[in-house]
């Protein structure tokens, strides 16, 4: 059996500012597209992670508990956004090797992350006019579901390797 154990602590702070052209110099402020923002985030995950191993069979199995306090400060609207978000991280893996030229195994893991600071900062940003974007404060962690399998073979006298292979990803709240 083995424990994992993690701890963030971060901090973003953004300042945009955009200004027209007025007087032949950009003085004036334009206040839809200038925004001060602070996103403050602590994270703890602990995971468990145990195997078993028997023959040409392989299994690992884990759980991570995750818990995230995320703080949004907005100092132009004064409008703070406090979040605590807990997730269950399970993962899973079987391998079966019957020899040592054969392989073939089944992986779950499942992930989570938050979105930036560009993310989540209300104001446009239309720096690229084909691509313009604009912040959503209130957006939450995504959680990813992830299987994937592969069998490989492996013939030494002739050379010979064959690998193929799947993947397939569900994100649930997914952010751009």
């Amino acid at each position: 059996m083995q424990f994992e154990y993690l701890f963030e602590n971060g901090q973003n702070k953004q300042d945009k500012k955009a200004f027209n052209r007025g007087d032949g110099s950009y003085s004036q402020s334009v206040s839809s597209l200038s925004n001060v923002f602070d996103n403050f985030r602590i994270q703890h995950r602990l995971t468990a992670i145990g195997s078993f191993e028997k023959n040409y069979h392989t299994v690992i199995g884990g759980l991570g508990i995750r818990n995230i306090a995320i703080e949004n400060i907005n100092y132009i609207s004064d409008k703070v956004i406090i979040q605590n978000f807990n997730n269950l991280l399970p993962r899973l893996s079987y391998q079966f090797k019957p020899s040592m030229s054969k392989r073939m195994g089944i992986y779950y893991t499942t992930s989570s992350s938050q979105p930036s600071i560009n993310d989540l900062q209300p104001v446009v940003d239309n720096s690229n006019p084909n691509r313009t974007q604009e912040g959503n404060p209130d957006l939450q962690p995504n959680y990813v579901h992830n299987l994937n399998g592969n069998f490989n073979t492996w013939q030494a006298l002739s050379g010979r390797y064959i690998w193929s292979g799947f993947n397939a990803s569900v994100t649930n709240n997914a952010f751009a």
